[in-house]
């Protein structure tokens, strides 16, 4: 993978592999065979990169509520390094050294782990085989939140089922922008052309004239690690990559509010940067699902009508 490996290890913080430690064409699950012969500080640092891909401090993906006791666990956990570790690697690696890559993670106090969206997700680069896909993805997802709104229980329990929905829409919304960007580029190869051209991070990447053609062969790998590590819900990452990739502008900002919303939700435990208590209403999660559809249905419209104009 070269190159794409390490910018994607650079952006995410994971330890740099050496060649073949990974699984053919993967970015994250390790080659057993080149486990068992890599030495010990290669075994922590695969180990390292296993377990960070698939876990994160819970403040970020994870709603707080100080009512309920604290973490609202909706993805699954909490975690234990050293029990997710030893799971999956105990057949290839000696238990020391496994302690030491738990003990690694844990370095910085953190003992209750998340699931990043690669393990609530499923195959973050499943493959997208319909256009219509996202969409219908999407429009389900959203109903199952709706349905979160007629959960009985009392004036706490319904806050939090309110904010869980209104906060899922929001994850619902990064991922139809994720799938529909991964299905596009994957469909039409000119358009991945166009973002090594007109995206100002790959335009202004300097490369060695010697590494012209391996990277030749990586171009749309290396756009996909890119889009890996943004943020999809950032207006200022998201909505170049339609700009320059689709020719689309996306209007993503529209959402401001909502995503500072739900940003206070998750990170602030359910205040503003005031102090001031989050309210959202059932009205509010409903009024959000209807934008968001519409949004979506914008977006195919653009994205439909520019895939069929020449695209350069």
């Amino acid at each position: 993978m070269g190159r794409v490996k390490e910018l994607l290890n650079d952006a995410n913080g994971l330890p740099d592999l050496p060649e073949g430690a990974l699984e053919e064409g993967q970015i994250s699950e390790i080659n057993n065979d080149w486990l068992r012969q890599a030495d010990e500080q290669n075994k922590i640092d695969a180990m390292i990169h296993w377990f960070l891909s698939r876990f994160c401090d819970p403040a970020e993906e994870t709603p707080y509520m100080s009512s309920e006791g604290g973490y609202i666990w909706i993805h699954g956990g909490p975690y234990d390094a050293m029990e997710e570790i030893e799971t999956r690697f105990h057949e290839y690696v000696d238990f020391d050294t496994i302690e030491k890559a738990a003990d690694s993670v844990q370095s910085d106090g953190i003992f209750e782990w998340a699931p990043t969206r690669l393990m609530y997700l499923g195959d973050y680069d499943l493959e997208i085989e319909d256009r219509n896909e996202p969409t219908q993805k999407l429009e389900a997802t959203i109903d199952k939140l709706k349905e979160i709104l007629n959960l009985t229980g009392n004036d706490a329990a319904r806050e939090v089922a309110r904010n869980l929905a209104y906060s899922g829409i929001i994850g619902a919304l990064e991922t139809f922008l994720w799938e529909t960007m991964k299905f596009w580029l994957t469909e039409k190869p000119e358009f991945v052309e166009r973002i090594i051209k007109n995206h100002p991070f790959f335009r202004d990447t300097k490369i060695k004239l010697s590494q012209i053609y391996s990277y030749q062969d990586q171009l749309p790998e290396l756009v996909m690690a890119y889009m890996r590590n943004i943020v999809w819900h950032r207006a200022d990452q998201v909505g170049p990559m339609f700009k320059h990739g689709l020719d689309v502008s996306i209007g993503l900002n529209t959402f401001e509010t909502d995503i500072k919303k739900r940003h206070d939700i998750v990170h602030r435990l359910g205040v503003d940067i005031d102090g001031n208590a989050v309210i959202v209403t059932d009205d509010d999660v409903y009024e959000l699902a209807d934008r968001v559809i519409q949004f979506a249905t914008k977006v195919n419209e653009k994205i439909e009508e520019a895939s069929n104009s020449p695209p350069f």
